[in-house]
């Protein structure tokens, strides 16, 4: 069952609702973390179309939203093109530098910051800001650091799960 506001601490729930911008991991997170190949090698994924509306959403009602990834699969690119999302960061080493970047273009800091990550390069960036959603197949590390375990895991609606509580607790 989904996590809803009411299931949350209240103080938990209150940082939630001052979240501003969200970051957000791509391989095991917005995907279930399988890569296909076909015959040629060319690389697939599974993407879900409800993280995807919730995205737009999330963007449409003033969120800022940025999807930061070490990989430089061009089937990612497709899909970030395909849901107009303009703040696109791949083969990042340094999610953190990236973010931080992100952030300052809106004079917003990891204050106002969410992040929704499942694996070991996501921890030092899961260390700096407010919220951490961690998908419900996370690394243990992760789940470990986390403010929110998801209900969801990833590529299965983990990603509009988290942005569904940052709407419900009045942000974006």
């Amino acid at each position: 069952m989904e996590i809803r506001l009411a299931d949350l601490d209240a103080e938990v729930a209150a940082d939630v609702g001052r979240i501003k911008a969200v970051c957000i991991d791509v391989d095991g997170t917005l995907t279930d973390g399988l890569v296909y190949f076909t015959a040629s090698g060319e690389e697939m994924m599974a993407f879900n179309r409800r993280d995807g509306m919730a995205m737009k959403r999330f963007i449409d009602r003033g969120g800022k939203l940025a999807v930061i990834t070490r990989s430089t699969a061009p089937c990612i690119e497709h899909r970030m093109k395909q849901l107009g999302l303009e703040y696109y960061f791949s083969g990042v080493v340094n999610k953190v530098e990236a973010a931080e970047k992100f952030l300052e273009g809106f004079g917003l800091t990891f204050e106002n910051c969410a992040y929704i990550g499942d694996d070991l390069n996501d921890v030092e960036i899961l260390k700096r800001v407010r919220v951490v959603f961690s998908v419900n197949d996370a690394a243990r590390e992760v789940k470990e650091i986390a403010t929110i375990v998801l209900s969801k895991e990833g590529g299965r609606g983990a990603v509009r799960e988290a942005l569904n509580l940052i709407h419900e607790a009045g942000a974006p």
